[in-house]
């Protein structure tokens, strides 16, 4: 904070920085048009000095102050000895007053694993007397006893003496909302009037050795509950010459002050308080003070004017204080961060984005047939759009961090398949973004705003999710860009850290999220289940804070929440998907997880904890987290499941499982393509060799089976697919979802492309056939398959890749595998993105019908295929 001079009209100013010079101070005219003086304090640390206090002759400057929890500061003293010599003149003539105490902000500190900022209890206290347009050596520095001074009251000259009234703590912490028990340290971190008394030099002009002298009394504070703490942001008026007789709250002390006060109404809170003179008072207090005041039971603010004879003045202006907050934050953030975009590489193009088209386009170019049995409908399917052109990266003092790819916007692509009067088919095309409140904020805006908070520096990705979560009450933006799910007639597009937003799919227009009438009120599962017969939805969601885990059943009308618990995780364990049976629900627990206090320490935000435990819960469809059957397995990561259902004693749980998470992806430091290249090596993944860390192999997915056994307990473990192909995103004939079924159908790995690109591409897809045991065949690269069961393919022209593949039943089907894939397909030669409709009976046949769109589709995730008959 800067002071103008008293009589001069100069501006005093300093500024702190966390690299040499560390302190400045410097005077600028009255008319603002000139910097008269600059000067280097070449202090050897960088003391997080906050303010600056002047009086006729001097200048102060104080240590920072940084206010937390349900803390008023209030004044202390210090009174600087100025002693006049044998000619009557002040020894200090024009000097100032400098105060550097021991919080300091230390890069190398950082760098070796401490933190950035940081209060040493016993370091070293000192203030300086200098002139005012004096140099770093022209500093007379006295030691003081260890304190952090905040805000200024006042600084004055009192005959010989140069006076300063201000702030003062024994200690400095952040996490300062609570008072230790301990009398001696609860005294100590309470705030203090002081006192302070220098004498330099004797009354003939020699210069002695540098004392002091220093007294201290704890002012006015108040019981509040079991907590010794002082009311928030009082207002203060301050009579220093009255030691008389003080209110009954006010702590007994000869050398007490008085102190009066206004208390708000509970739960009301103020800040930003200053003073207005009258523009013809006679006393010094004659005037207001006018304040911001919030209301947190409300939820209202306004400005609090406050006469001294109380004659209070409220005027609604919420809305402004908030603009004003979001104006200053977003100039602080704009001034140490600064977004930069990641460029994509030639392997990437397909992953970048594209525009909006603006509406319905026709699709004339079709490539076969539409089969006259395949049913009308839209084809969905949702994936990471990032709004402004690329992903972002930070960069700042501190350190980078960027988004991946799972955090990019998310755009919604639709293909339309109707049929007219006469029978031929009609196809059309659109796209568009789904529009979060966070993906409106940024368009309002029209830049990025929200910094990343995944991947990158631990000190910058906590720092990022802080003040996302201060500036817009989110920690990272709202993409929904997973999938798209139908429940009760209505269609969500959800990603898992916020709720489903409500989608019209004729138009692909967002509506308002669902939060199921107000009952979840937390993150929402990507992959949420109907369970079988009753048609309820099963969804979960986790969270990085306490409940980590919650499991929730809505009703069949989608009207109400029936159930809601949590299940006790003591980890966030970042669980994609739940699965259903038709009495249970099924829990995957696996070190895939989310910890904020590993990110504090130094470590990921998120992070695959290798060899960590991993485990499978069996609930009833509304049990608590008490009847929760949990089944020990193999470390491993399944971020898919294929299908679970019961078979008499057991429960069989199908999925795509890893040795590692595919996210976020490499550990800092790794080379990222080096990283998914040894991690798609498939010719060395064996089951012999698949946990080496010298080996490759660990990005490899099977499909795995796990046969739980709730009467015994024993779990047995099997590959179904072998080694041959990586395969992901799986599916099913939706019928069958909690059912006993025959097939199965994922998405499969091309490895090279993968592994050049460094994301995972699909150059083709895999038939399942889960009740047909497999006919062994060496592999071609030699080595053993562990293939259980058949498995047909389905390869994609070269260079052409998936996304989003579903399964479309048959109307009227009478087999379960009676329909066709779907997919969204690429072909990077080309550039040509097409609409493949492939017999889900011929998987190694040519696709029936290749659909050509009017645009490119970038690779996205999860897609959905809606029946919509219009011609019964």
């Amino acid at each position: 904070m800067q002071q103008k001079a008293p009589g001069t009209g100069e501006l005093v100013i300093m500024g702190v920085d966390a690299t040499r010079p560390f302190v400045e101070v410097g005077v600028i005219s009255a008319d603002g048009n000139k910097l008269f003086h600059k000067v280097d304090l070449k202090l050897n640390r960088c003391s997080l000095c906050h303010e600056i206090g002047v009086t006729k002759r001097y200048l102060v400057i104080f240590s920072p102050s940084l206010k937390f929890g349900n803390i008023c500061l209030l004044p202390c003293y210090f009174r600087i000895k100025t002693s006049i010599n044998s000619h009557g003149r002040y020894w200090f003539s024009t000097y100032n007053v400098f105060l550097d105490y021991p919080l300091s902000i230390d890069i190398s500190r950082l760098v070796l694993g401490g933190p950035l900022i940081k209060y040493e209890n016993e370091g070293y206290a000192r203030i300086g007397i200098m002139p005012r347009y004096g140099d770093a050596d022209s500093i007379k520095w006295f030691d003081v006893e260890p304190n952090c001074t905040f805000h200024i009251l006042n600084c004055f000259e009192d005959s010989d003496e140069a006076s300063c009234r201000n702030i003062y703590l024994k200690y400095f912490c952040l996490d300062f909302y609570y008072y230790t028990t301990e009398t001696d340290k609860r005294n100590e971190l309470l705030t203090c009037a002081h006192f302070l008394n220098i004498n330099v030099c004797d009354h003939a002009g020699s210069q002695l050795a540098p004392r002091y002298k220093e007294k201290k009394c704890i002012l006015c504070r108040c019981q509040l509950g079991s907590r010794t703490i002082f009311y928030p942001f009082l207002f203060l008026m301050c009579d220093f010459t009255n030691n008389g007789s003080v209110n009954q709250r006010e702590v007994q002390s000869e050398e007490q002050i008085k102190v009066e006060y206004h208390k708000f109404e509970e739960s009301v809170f103020c800040t930003g308080a200053a003073f207005v003179s009258k523009g013809r008072g006679l006393e010094e207090d004659d005037g207001w003070i006018i304040t911001f005041v919030h209301n947190e039971n409300t939820n209202t603010s306004q400005p609090f004017l406050e006469e001294l004879q109380h004659n209070p003045m409220k005027i609604d202006v919420s809305a402004a204080i908030r603009n004003t907050s979001a104006r200053f934050l977003d100039a602080f953030v704009d001034s140490i961060f600064h977004f930069v975009d990641i460029p994509y590489l030639p392997s990437q193009k397909n992953f970048a984005p594209v525009e909006e088209i603006g509406g319905l386009v026709e699709v004339t170019c079709i490539e076969g047939q539409i089969p006259a049995d395949f049913p009308e409908g839209v084809y969905l399917r949702n994936g990471s759009n990032p709004q402004f052109g690329s992903l972002q990266s930070t960069v700042s003092m501190f350190g980078k961090s960027s988004q991946i790819w799972v955090e990019g916007e998310g755009m919604i692509h639709a293909l339309y398949l109707k049929k007219n009067a006469c029978g031929q088919w009609t196809v059309s095309y659109n796209n568009r973004y789904v529009e979060t409140e966070t993906f409106k904020l940024q368009k309002q805006r029209n830049r990025p705003i929200f910094l990343p908070a995944v991947e990158g520096d631990s000190i910058v990705v906590a720092a990022g999710s802080l003040l996302n979560m201060v500036r817009f009450g989110a920690a990272n933006g709202y993409a929904s860009n997973t999938t798209v799910f139908e429940h009760s007639g209505k269609f969500y597009a959800i990603a898992e850290n916020y709720l489903p937003q409500e989608i019209d799919i004729s138009t692909l227009e967002t509506y308002d999220e669902w939060n199921v009438n107000g009952a979840w009120n937390r993150p929402f599962t990507s992959h949420p289940k109907r369970a079988p017969e009753s048609g309820e939805l099963v969804i979960m969601g986790f969270d990085a804070v306490k409940p980590y885990y919650v499991v929730g059943i809505v009703s069949a009308d989608g009207k109400k929440l029936s159930h809601k618990v949590d299940l006790k995780f003591n980890r966030c364990c970042l669980s994609h998907e739940i699965g259903v049976t038709e009495k249970y629900n099924i829990i995957m627990d696996y070190p895939l997880t989310i910890d904020v206090k590993r990110l504090l320490m130094g470590g990921s935000f998120m992070k695959y904890q290798k060899g960590g435990h991993a485990r499978i819960g069996v609930m009833l469809r509304y049990g608590d987290a008490d009847s929760v059957q949990w089944f020990e397995v193999e470390s491993h990561c399944t971020l898919h499941l294929l299908n679970c259902f019961e078979d008499g004693n057991e429960v069989v749980v199908r999925g795509c499982r890893s040795c590692q998470a595919i996210i976020p992806g490499p550990d800092r430091g790794q080379d990222k393509f080096e990283w998914f290249s040894r991690g798609f090596e498939f010719t060395q993944s064996t089951e012999e060799n698949r946990d080496s860390s010298i080996q490759g192999g660990y990005l490899f997915t099977r499909v795995y089976e796990w046969r739980l056994n709730i009467v015994t307990g024993e779990v047995k473990e099997r590959n179904l697919s072998g080694n041959e192909s990586s395969m992901d995103f799986p599916m099913i004939n939706g019928k069958y979802t909690g059912l006993k079924h025959k097939y199965g159908y994922t998405q499969v790995v091309d490895s090279v492309a993968s592994s050049s690109a460094g994301y995972a591409k699909y150059g083709g897809l895999a038939k399942l056939y889960l009740d047909e045991p497999h006919r062994p065949e060496p592999l071609q690269n030699g080595g053993e398959n562990n293939q259980v069961i058949e498995v047909g393919y389905h390869k994609f022209a070269e260079n052409s890749f998936c996304s989003g593949t579903v399964f479309a039943g048959k109307p009227g089907g009478s087999e379960e595998d009676d329909g066709w894939l779907v997919s969204f397909v690429h072909n990077e030669e080309t550039n040509v993105s097409q609409v493949h409709i492939i017999d889900a009976k011929k998987m190694e046949s040519e696709p029936v019908a290749k659909i050509a769109l009017p645009q490119r589709v970038p690779y996205g995730f999860h897609g959905i295929f809606v029946p919509i008959p219009t011609h019964p």
